[in-house]
């Protein structure tokens, strides 16, 4: 594939009382053109969903722009990729903003008390996941 000529990828999906339709569109690029050293593809997402039970709300989109560093001839898992983005906001800065900490409501004027807090509260989510998953019990040792 040359620079310049781009590569569509759909996907649909059918989950969450949601149906989506996900096409990518893939371009080689070089790093130098990105001003990134491994960058190789730029790729726009549109993301076209509309709620299954409800045919009379009119559909929404939504267009998403990434670099990567795949080579486009790989691009059957760029969009997994693009989704695969989203379990690290699901997984740890969803507890973070909503569940624990209420992390957005907090405004803290001094740059020293936020890393402070963040990395507290980055030890404590940690903490509880190693012991979540941990298969032994460290403190009968």
């Amino acid at each position: 594939m040359k620079t310049g000529e781009p590569l569509f990828v759909v996907s649909r999906e059918a989950g969450h009382g949601r149906i989506d339709t996900r096409t990518a569109a893939i371009t080689a690029i070089t790093p130098v053109t990105a001003g990134l050293p491994f960058a190789r593809s730029a790729v726009v997402v549109r993301r076209d969903w509309q709620i299954k039970n409800a045919p009379e709300v009119r559909e929404k989109s939504q267009v998403r722009h990434f670099l990567t560093s795949l080579h486009p001839r790989e691009s059957q898992r760029i969009p997994a990729a693009v989704r695969g983005h989203w379990s690290v906001e699901n997984l740890n800065h969803y507890k973070r903003d909503t569940c624990l900490w209420q992390e957005d409501d907090h405004r803290h004027r001094r740059v020293n008390t936020a890393q402070n807090l963040a990395l507290t509260r980055n030890a404590l989510s940690g903490r509880s996941a190693i012991r979540l998953l941990s298969p032994i019990n460290l403190v009968s040792y």
